[in-house]
Formats: structure tokens, sequence, C-alpha cells
């Protein structure tokens, strides 16, 4: 039989608590979200040429930021907010029902770095 390696694990990619909130604040942030109306209606097979753009602009305004992802899928929807956590800075703290809900973080962190 041969040596099979063993499948690599990955950090998860939304967190139970966000950095630098309680449980209760991260509760709160993920239901104001869900509440929200929705930003951006992203579809399959769309161009996505604007999408950091309007999030950066939508984030000097709201602290928590919803997108639509209906009929993407859950694994593009899951690729699309790492990007967006890589290109904006901000948190992701909810995936749910193709839904993502975006966190821009503490303003004292982003004037600190």
């Amino acid at each position: 039989m041969l040596w099979k390696p063993y499948a690599p694990i990955y950090p998860k990619l939304v967190k139970n608590v966000a950095d630098g909130l309680t449980f209760e604040e991260t509760k709160e942030m993920r239901n104001s979200g869900l509440r929200s109306p929705a930003l951006m209606k992203l579809t399959r097979n769309g161009v996505y040429v604007n999408v950091v753009a309007r999030v950066r602009e939508a984030f000097k305004t709201e602290e928590v930021i919803r997108l639509d992802c209906t009929h993407v899928g859950t694994s593009d929807c899951k690729r699309i907010g790492v990007k967006l956590r890589d290109l904006v800075p901000c948190a992701p703290i909810l995936f749910k029902d193709e839904q993502i809900i975006l966190w821009r973080g503490k303003r004292d962190q982003e004037r600190n770095s």
C-alpha cells in the first residue's frame, strides 16, 4: 500500500469571536448585518471589477455590510470573501444562505497601521 500524506488543516475562515470584540458584540454585528440592505448582488459568471471599490466606499459610512451572493455557490462565495478580506482589509464574520457579512474592523487598529 502506498503512503498517502495527510490532508492539510486550514484555519477557520470565520472565527466564533471577531478580533477585538466580545461574543455578544460579534453576535449583534452578525444580526445587524443580516437585517441591513445588500450593498451588491453578485451573480454567477459575473464580472466583479467594482466590488472592492464599492466595499471600501461603504466602509467609510457603515460598520457592517452585506453582499448578496444568491446563485453563486457556497465555495465561490467563500472565495470572494477571502479575496475581499485580503484586498479591502475587513473581517468576514458570517457566510449564511449565500450572504457575506463583512465587518470593517476597529477604527483604532486602522489608524495605527
